[in-house]
């Protein structure tokens, strides 16, 4: 379902954007002393937190989400995460939630990473880079298989960057 909203122009930023902003704050704030009170984090432990990346495929997009990420195989990664879009388009605000798979395929520094999201409107494929699993940049190509002419914005060749905020990893 897609929740619209139309935002007032007037040069100033948009009081949705400043809303979610106020929202990222509040999750992030008390990060530091839960991070300050785990124990250490065992290998078959599940990391979790919220993420937030920037995505431009044809208009920009915010995406929030809630990950969680655990170790596989050997030395392999997988993450899953459930989240929205926030889309801004031509004065309007589109919502659209998604679910996405990503597979790390090792654990180092530097992680090439497979990643598949999906949305009631697009499938969209993508590749790209991690720095220790937080940082992640990729490419994509965003498959349309719903007809929805408003949201012909999730289809085709997408960037994104982003950051995965792990609230129970603990360093010795």
């Amino acid at each position: 379902m897609i929740f619209e909203c139309m935002l007032e122009r007037n040069g100033h930023i948009p009081k949705a954007l400043g809303q979610i902003c106020l929202l990222l704050l509040i999750c992030f704030a008390p990060t530091n002393t839960l991070m300050a009170r785990q124990q250490p984090v065992r290998s078959n432990r599940i990391l979790y937190g919220p993420s937030l990346s920037y995505q431009y495929q044809q208009s920009s997009a915010l995406k929030l989400s809630f990950f969680g990420l655990k170790s596989i195989r050997d030395r392999q990664l997988i993450r899953l995460e459930a989240g929205a879009n926030i889309i801004f388009h031509d004065r309007t605000t589109f919502v659209v939630p998604e679910l996405a798979g990503t597979l790390y395929f090792t654990e180092t520094k530097y992680a090439p990473y497979a990643k598949l999201e999906i949305n009631p409107y697009t499938l969209t494929p993508k590749i790209g880079c991690s720095i220790y699993t937080i940082l992640n940049i990729d490419l994509g190509y965003g498959m349309h298989f719903t007809p929805q002419q408003k949201m012909g914005l999730l289809k085709g060749f997408t960037a994104s960057a982003g950051i995965y905020i792990p609230l129970n990893f603990h360093v010795n």
